[in-house]
């Protein structure tokens, strides 16, 4: 049993960035998620999931991703 990912941009936006940092960025991020996750893939008994949102602002986005893992220390 792996892992499901629920996605959620609140609304359609036009941005502009270097595609290679964004894909690290996000790689990275949703890597460090999965990594934190708090049963291992041969205990599952069901996916668990991790959640992506990305929120427009005036001048940025904002971009979450949680889940129910353990926390990742701020240090």
């Amino acid at each position: 049993v792996g892992v499901r990912f629920r996605i959620d941009i609140e609304q359609n936006f036009d941005f502009y960035s270097d595609k290679d940092i964004l894909d690290l960025l996000l790689c990275n991020l949703l890597e460090n998620a999965a990594n934190t996750l708090t049963t291992s893939a041969s205990e599952r008994i069901a996916p668990e999931i991790i959640n992506l949102k990305i929120a427009p602002k005036s001048e940025y986005f904002e971009i979450f991703i949680t889940h129910k893992g353990y926390p990742i220390p701020l240090e």
